[in-house]
């Protein structure tokens, strides 16, 4: 019987030992767990707390646009007032904004949570800094008219330009180059000569010469006059893209009626003539 006691206890201690040892290891399973998800909430908080002061300072960049418009609308002497003041606290609150936007994109380039949909977020608050700096510029242009300087406020407006100015002319040449379009015309004997037409194929040799086309923007050109009495279309352009027609001296001109379908097979444009 004693026997049998004592073994009864070894196992009650050993079932309690296990147990215990379970509940420890779920415990600290668990631990980790809300570790994870509290830093998880902690960086998405963090993220759009910042977001949420950018906001607001572009809330208050437009409510104070919104006095100054209001002032013009009354008196030349309010109007001169209310710029000179709401002016600086327009710089001042750019100059924040671009502060908070650079802490922004350090924060989500560092965070494994940030979404796509915020990275998106931040490129168009940067484009809205760009568009704020832009009209802050025009209203100091305004104060300098009437010959009403801020201290202070030419290196905060240069230091914004330069930064946007320079994000801005890489938007600037990235779009001209999706834009841009190459046309060229000429004869069979030319065209064959610039190795542009071989074996009645077009675009087909190695050495081509480039410099025969002109360059162009897309959305600028809409009417191309081949002067000549005859011409067709070498490349591939959809149809109902364009027209190409005679004018009042029998000459075919080309006209670009929708331009995204006409450049979308191809960026070069060849017009035979004779």
């Amino acid at each position: 019987m004693k026997k049998l006691f004592i073994t009864l206890l070894a196992a009650t201690a050993l079932f309690t030992s296990c147990n215990n040892g379970g509940r420890t290891k779920l415990q600290e399973s668990n631990d980790s767990l809300r570790t994870v998800l509290a830093e998880k909430d902690a960086t998405i908080t963090d993220l759009m707390g910042t977001m949420n002061i950018i906001e607001e300072g572009f809330k208050k960049i437009n409510e104070m646009q919104g006095r100054i418009n209001l002032a013009g609308a009354t008196s030349e002497v309010a109007y001169a007032d209310v710029l000179k003041s709401d002016i600086e606290a327009i710089t001042n609150t750019l100059a924040k904004n671009k502060e908070e936007i650079a802490k922004l994109k350090k924060q989500i380039m560092s965070s494994k949570t940030a979404s796509k949909e915020l990275k998106t977020k931040v490129a168009t608050l940067e484009a809205q800094l760009i568009d704020k700096s832009k009209e802050l510029a025009s209203m100091v242009q305004i104060l300098a008219d009437k010959n009403i300087y801020i201290n202070k406020l030419d290196s905060i407006i240069t230091d914004l330009t330069r930064a946007n100015t320079g994000q801005e002319l890489r938007l600037i040449e990235q779009e001209r180059e999706i834009n841009t379009v190459w046309y060229a015309i000429g004869t069979k004997g030319e065209l064959k000569e610039q190795n542009i037409l071989s074996s009645g194929e077009v675009m087909r040799e190695n050495d081509i010469n480039f410099n025969y086309f002109t360059k162009a923007d897309k959305r600028e050109l809409t009417t191309i006059n081949t002067f000549a009495k005859r011409a067709k279309l070498l490349t591939n352009h959809p149809e109902g893209s364009y027209t190409l027609e005679r004018n009042a001296e029998k000459q075919y001109v080309l006209t670009i009626t929708a331009p995204d379908d006409f450049w979308s097979a191809t960026k070069y444009l060849i017009i035979q003539v004779r």
